[in-house]
């Protein structure tokens, strides 16, 4: 690998730290050690999206924190303030917005896009092409599987300036799994270690331990012991 360019100040490089071509770090960025940020990547990108609002009133200058032991793959970027824990993977073609923060030991597939001002706790895998709104939170050892979409806007106000927007991401809980293809509509709770059906359309929270299918989704029983963790 060559050495990318280095555009940007304030900026601290752990040991073994590698690049891969045409990378470009901005302004404010802490990169841990064994870290390695492969071609045309971006890390640090400070434009922010029309959440803007919500840190208008922090102070800056926003610091972006790569841990040790990190994977960045080609043509992903990496904007301002976000936070990647050690020994996490972020695949190709990932776009993580501004203040997403992205646990210890856990990965973003190929294709994944998180909106912003979201949480992802340790040990979570979510997997290719997996669109996460703003606003989200996924707790530890949680998964999600491909395409699936989690919301945030209770109303469509595009081109609409006069219905007021109202934003509310949903809540992933601990050990919860969601399988391939599933849409999570804004300001749900799915519990701890509860389990989604592919394809599933999920309306209404789901309580701990339940396992939730269908259009829309509907408990249909309980997460069978054996596969419950072990902690």
């Amino acid at each position: 690998m060559t050495e990318a360019r280095l555009l940007g100040k304030n900026i601290s490089l752990g040991r073994n730290v590698r690049f891969g071509d045409n990378v470009i770090v901005y302004d404010n960025v802490e990169i841990g050690d064994d870290v390695t940020v492969e071609h045309n990547s971006i890390i640090g990108y400070d434009n922010l999206t029309n959440l803007r609002e919500e840190v208008k009133d922090l102070e800056r200058p926003f610091v972006t924190r790569i841990g040790n032991d990190v994977l960045v793959r080609p043509c992903s970027i990496v904007y301002t303030g976000c936070k990647i824990g050690d020994d996490s993977r972020v695949c190709s073609h990932v776009i993580m917005r501004e203040f997403t923060e992205l646990g210890t030991n856990s990965y973003l597939g190929n294709g994944v896009k998180v909106e912003g001002y979201t949480r992802i706790g340790n040990e979570t895998g979510i997997e290719t092409q997996v669109h996460i709104t703003a606003k989200a939170l996924i707790e530890d050892k949680a998964f999600i599987a491909a395409m699936s979409v989690l919301a945030n806007g209770r109303t469509i106000s595009w081109a609409r300036p006069h219905v007021p927007t109202v934003e509310e991401g949903p809540k992933i809980r601990r050990g919860a799994r969601i399988a391939i293809g599933v849409k999570v509509l804004p300001g749900i709770e799915i519990g701890r270690e509860a389990l989604i059906g592919a394809g599933a359309v999920v309306t209404k929270d789901v309580p701990p331990f339940k396992i939730a299918m269908g259009v829309p989704a509907r408990v249909v029983g309980d997460v069978p012991e054996e596969e419950r963790l072990r902690e």
